[in-house]
C-alpha cells in the first residue's frame, strides 16, 4: 500500500497460487488498486504520461450480434467523437470489416490512448488470450467453439501476436470479456495484454477481470476515459467509475474492471 496525493493506493502482486483473485473489488475499498506483472515492472515505472493527445476506437461486434450491444457500442462512438472534441483529442475510428488483425495494430502504433470494443476468448490452460477481430471482410463469431476452432484463426488478435507492434499506446482500455484476468506461465510470468504491449510503450491496461455485460463495461470504459482525457489518473477514473455504477448495479457488475500496470 503506497500514499500519494490522491489518496491510498494499493498494488498486487499475484502469486500462482491465489490467481484471480478480485482484490480491486473489495467491498468498502477507499483506496484504488491495480495490478503488476512483477518488483522489476512495478519499481520501472515512468515518469507519468500527460493527456492524451490522439484515441483510437476499435468496434468489432460479432456475426448474430445482440441488437443491445450493437446500440450500446454505436452510442459510444458518438459520445467519444463528443468527448474527444471537447478536450482537443484527435480521435479515429476502426469499426465492422475493416477492423482485421493488420489494421488493429497499425491503430495501436499510431495512438496514445486505445478502445477495444469487441469479444475476447480465453483459455488458461494453454495460457491464450486473445482479442477478436475482422478476417477477410467478415466480423467474427462469438460462439466459444467456433472462435476457439482452427478455422477461426485469423479472427483471434492474440496476446503473443500484439507483441508484433512496433509502438504501443500509453493506455488500452478493453471492453472484452476477462481480458484483464491473469495467467501465470511457467516462471511465474504474468502474460495477457500488459505482457504483450509493456515494453511496446503501454503503460497499463483497464479490462474486464470476468466474463461482463457489455453494456456495464462499454458505459465503465466510456467514463474513465472522459475523465483521462480531463487529466485525471487512470487508478481514481476506474476507481470513480466503479463507484457511480455501485449506486445501482451488484459489486459484481460494478466491480468489473481492473487496471494492471501504472495506476497514475
Amino acid at each position: 500500500m503506497s500514499q500519494s496525493d490522491d489518496g491510498d493506493h494499493l498494488v498486487v502482486i499475484e502469486h500462482a497460487g491465489l490467481t484471480g483473485l478480485p482484490w480491486h473489488a473489495v467491498e468498502g475499498a477507499t483506496w484504488t488498486t491495480s495490478y503488476a506483472p512483477g518488483w522489476t515492472a512495478l519499481l520501472d515505472l515512468p515518469t507519468p504520461a500527460g493527456t492524451p493527445a490522439t484515441a483510437g476506437l476499435v468496434c468489432v461486434p460479432a456475426r448474430g450480434e445482440a441488437s443491445d450491444t450493437l446500440l450500446v457500442f454505436a452510442r459510444d462512438a458518438e459520445r467519444a467523437r463528443i468527448d474527444s472534441e471537447r478536450h482537443g483529442v484527435r480521435l479515429e475510428l476502426l469499426d465492422g470489416a475493416r477492423a482485421d488483425a493488420a489494421s488493429v495494430l497499425d491503430l495501436l502504433r499510431r495512438t496514445d490512448l486505445a478502445v477495444l470494443l469487441c469479444h475476447g476468448l480465453i483459455d488458461p490452460d494453454q495460457l491464450d488470450l486473445a482479442l477478436l477481430v475482422a478476417a477477410d471482410g467478415q466480423l467474427p463469431s462469438r460462439h466459444p467453439i467456433a472462435a476457439s476452432s482452427p478455422h477461426a484463426l485469423p479472427h483471434r488478435l492474440t496476446w503473443r501476436a500484439l507483441q508484433e507492434v512496433a509502438d504501443a499506446p500509453a493506455l488500452v482500455l478493453s471492453a472484452a470479456c476477462s481480458s484483464g484476468q491473469g495467467m501465470i506461465g511457467g516462471l511465474g510470468e504474468r502474460l495477457g495484454l500488459f505482457a504483450a504491449l509493456r515494453s511496446r510503450g503501454t503503460r497499463a491496461v483497464v479490462a474486464p477481470a470476468w466474463d461482463a455485460v457489455a453494456t456495464d463495461v462499454v458505459a465503465q470504459l466510456a467514463g474513465v476515459r472522459e475523465m483521462v482525457f480531463g487529466g485525471m489518473p487512470v487508478g481514481k477514473a476506474v476507481k470513480r467509475a466503479g463507484d457511480r455504477a455501485a449506486e445501482h448495479l451488484p459489486a459484481w457488475r460494478a466491480r468489473i474492471l481492473g487496471i494492471e500496470g501504472d495506476w497514475r
